[in-house]
């Protein structure tokens, strides 16, 4: 059977938002989406303790539904069997076989929940998240070779995570939608695995899409397709809904330029996350993206370990120490950067003191081979013998030449005085505007 579309995979991630999606081992996706209809019939989100639908489904049944109704016009799609899926803190994916033995396996993204939220700002600086972990050991397990790999947001990363780290010949192809790309220093351990994965990889993302821009990209080929309002700028949903009949058999090659103000975002996004935040100590910077994690896990995350009132205080007191580490931080640089100043200072004075040396000597030998030049044309004009006048005028020669010689090594070590005085003065300036 031919691998499936773009589309196909896009519809197959909409419907990871579903919980049903990973826990119905042995179930055809047909089944899957007639369990879905049946359960929106009655969804009330006020009223749903298991949290049947996320990613935002859980505002908009509505858009659920016409997935499932979308996927059961597929027969592809609807023959596809889920064979083993994992579910477990914050993670979510599921592997599905079609009828020839080709599995795809796909990822649910964030999905609202507080871990979830959390491991993607703790991958800022820990590229081995306890959720990758868990994922990479969940797909290395399964019984396939050549397997196509898929996942919105959290799961289009993840999908790119075990696409580079998975064994030999596990991952033929990935589609990552508005998935977000890996640090630096992941890039760094496992460059020769990056460079291999990425042709393999395809980015699709929203042109406004706010994700997709942190971190820094590992896909061979990333395509922009259009999408409205800023409800939607995230929306797996609007990524499928907003494009239908703008692929090329399925294929998705791209209707729009990344937005202006989400590329300039995702540039000052770089600076902080590349250049900024990397220069704090590690401790200093572990705390920093951990208290940060939380609070995003917080606001973003539902469900199961989210924080209530009862962790008001202890996030309060997480918060003032933070910062009071970021001031005795603040401090000790300030207190280095003005004890560094005023060495700096104090070079610089010294140069200028050897300058002023130097040219006083610079002085005083263009004044002596002045007086040189002068005494060569008093010779001339006296009435010495030729054996004489030679001695004579080739003794001067000597001195001027030794003159010549250290007017040279003045003016190098001239040279030298004002460039390292002009990077004084530079450093001096930079840390005075700091």
């Amino acid at each position: 059977m031919a691998e499936l579309t773009e589309e196909q995979l896009l519809l197959l991630d909409n419907l990871m938002y579903y919980q049903g999606s990973a826990d119905a081992e042995g179930k055809t996706v047909e089944d899957i989406c007639e369990n879905l209809l049946a359960d929106a019939q009655d969804y009330n989100k006020d009223t749903d303790p298991q949290h049947l639908f996320s990613g935002g489904f859980e505002d908009h049944p509505e858009q659920v539904q016409e997935i499932a109704r979308a996927i059961l016009e597929d027969e592809t799609l609807c023959n596809l069997r889920m064979e083993k899926s994992i579910e477990d803190t914050g993670l979510r994916a599921s592997c599905f076989v079609d009828q020839d033995g080709d599995a795809t396996v796909a990822i649910r993204g964030t999905g609202g929940s507080y871990e979830a939220w959390r491991d993607n700002v703790i991958g800022e600086y820990d590229h081995d998240t306890y959720i990758s972990r868990n994922m990479l050991n969940y797909f290395n397990d399964l019984d396939y070779n050549n397997i196509t790999v898929t996942g919105h947001s959290k799961g289009g990363n993840l999908a790119q995570y075990v696409t580079i780290l998975s064994d030999n010949d596990k991952v033929d192809r990935c589609v990552s939608f508005d998935g977000q790309g890996f640090n630096r220093q992941f890039i760094d351990d496992h460059t020769d695995q990056v460079y291999a994965a990425s042709p393999k990889i395809k980015s699709i993302c929203g042109d406004k899409d706010y994700v997709n821009i942190l971190l820094n990209t590992v896909a061979g080929e990333t395509v922009y397709l259009g999408t409205t309002s800023g409800e939607n700028w995230h929306s797996p949903y609007a990524l499928w809904k907003e494009n239908q009949g703008k692929t090329d058999g399925g294929i998705y090659t791209g209707t729009k330029d990344q937005n202006p103000f989400v590329k300039g975002l995702e540039s000052g996004l770089d600076r902080l996350v590349n250049d900024g935040i990397p220069l704090l100590p590690d401790e200093l910077e572990h705390a920093l993206v951990n208290w940060l994690a939380g609070e995003v896990g917080t606001i973003f995350g539902k469900g199961t370990g989210q924080y209530t009132d009862a962790n008001k205080a202890e996030t309060q007191a997480d918060l003032d120490k933070l910062l009071k580490e970021l001031k005795d931080y603040l401090a000790d640089g300030l207190a280095a950067a003005g004890r560094y100043l005023t060495e700096l200072t104090a070079k610089r004075h010294k140069f200028e003191v050897s300058l002023t040396a130097l040219k006083a000597k610079a002085s005083e030998l263009e004044d002596t081979a002045k007086q040189l030049k002068q005494l060569r044309n008093k010779l001339s004009s006296i009435n010495l013998n030729g054996s004489q006048y030679g001695d004579i005028l080739g003794a001067i020669r000597v001195v001027e030449q030794e003159i010549e010689k250290q007017q040279k090594l003045v003016s190098k070590m001239s040279e030298v005085l004002y460039r390292s005085h002009d990077l004084y003065q530079n450093a001096e300036n930079k840390i005075k505007a700091s």
